[in-house]
């Protein structure tokens, strides 16, 4: 056999994807037998629904938002996408996210079906948003987490409103500089997009307000919060499929950190991940009934070409 001979592009998908199941499998594993297992399903059966319906229209409402936030970079990079079809695309992204993890990734499908459907459009800048949207995120994340630890007054790291002020004022100057500097053609959305951010995760933090109370933590939540705000950083990581493990792995040391119910963190993971996994299912009908949907993409074909950088 030649030394020089590849692996095909199929297998190297296929064991990516099988070690990131394995990894989400270990970590798993790892997390239940740090904690007390029966106790944990004590605490996800005894939420109440109330709160439950309520955290998925927060959940859902977020990523609605979000799609919003994902069509001004379209828009700005002038793909002629209806807000109705990029939020189908959005959703259809969820889909392919958490439950086709070994195919396509989320990202991925987003650009092969822009591209696909409006082949004038740079490829490069369609991938370039997808990003920095992502990164909008972040820095949405990172926003909200630096109060929100100002507010916890630890003594690991003391951080009053002053300092978070400043803190937060030197990374929307950092974020801008990089924005106009490599991504000038973005620069007309900066504020516009990072409102959207800020709305998204402001939804889903207060969705997670409504698991805690529906777990009777009413008092203390803050810490609950930033391991929260941290967990969705981590998961971003494409270590594990859909976040899971790195997720729950991160509330358990979160709790072991802030001195929280380790099971009442674990449980709060997971049902925050069965209410984003709800939404994403929504993805489901636009992958089986996609016959409308592709009829609103190949209105993207026109004349119009994306400027390359």
């Amino acid at each position: 056999m030649s030394k020089n001979k590849q692996v095909p592009k199929g297998y190297k998908k296929l064991l990516f994807t099988l070690t990131k199941l394995l990894v989400s499998i270990a970590l798993i594993l790892f997390v239940f037998s740090k904690i007390d297992t029966q106790s944990t399903f004590r605490i996800l059966n005894s939420i109440s629904l109330t709160n439950l319906i309520l955290g998925f229209l927060l959940v859902l409402f977020s990523k609605i938002i979000a799609s919003f936030r994902l069509l001004a970079y379209f828009k700005v990079i002038q793909i002629p996408i209806e807000a109705r079809t990029n939020l189908q695309l959005y959703f259809l992204g969820m889909f392919y996210n958490l439950f086709l993890p070994g195919g396509i990734g989320g990202d991925a499908y987003k650009a092969y079906v822009l591209k696909k459907y409006n082949p004038n459009s740079s490829n490069k800048r369609t991938i370039t948003v997808l990003i920095l949207d992502r990164i909008s995120g972040l820095f949405a994340l990172f926003s909200i987490g630096i109060f929100v630890l100002a507010s916890l007054k630890t003594t690991i790291l003391n951080i009053n409103s002053t300092w978070s002020i400043l803190l937060l004022a030197i990374g929307l100057l950092c974020y801008k500089l990089i924005i106009n500097k490599g991504f000038a053609y973005t620069k007309t959305i900066f504020w516009s997009t990072i409102l959207y951010s800020l709305f998204v995760q402001g939804l889903q933090v207060i969705a997670i307000l409504c698991i805690l109370k529906g777990l009777n933590i009413s008092t203390g939540m803050h810490p609950y919060v930033l391991v929260f705000l941290c967990s969705s950083i981590v998961s971003i990581i494409p270590l594990t499929i859909g976040g899971i493990g790195s997720r729950e792995l991160t509330f358990v040391y979160g709790a072991q950190w802030f001195n929280l119910s380790e099971e009442k963190s674990l449980g709060t993971s997971m049902l925050f991940f069965i209410l984003n996994a709800l939404v994403s299912l929504i993805g489901i009908y636009y992958y089986f009934n996609s016959i409308e949907f592709k009829k609103d993409l190949s209105g993207l074909n026109s004349d119009k070409r994306s400027p390359d950088p």
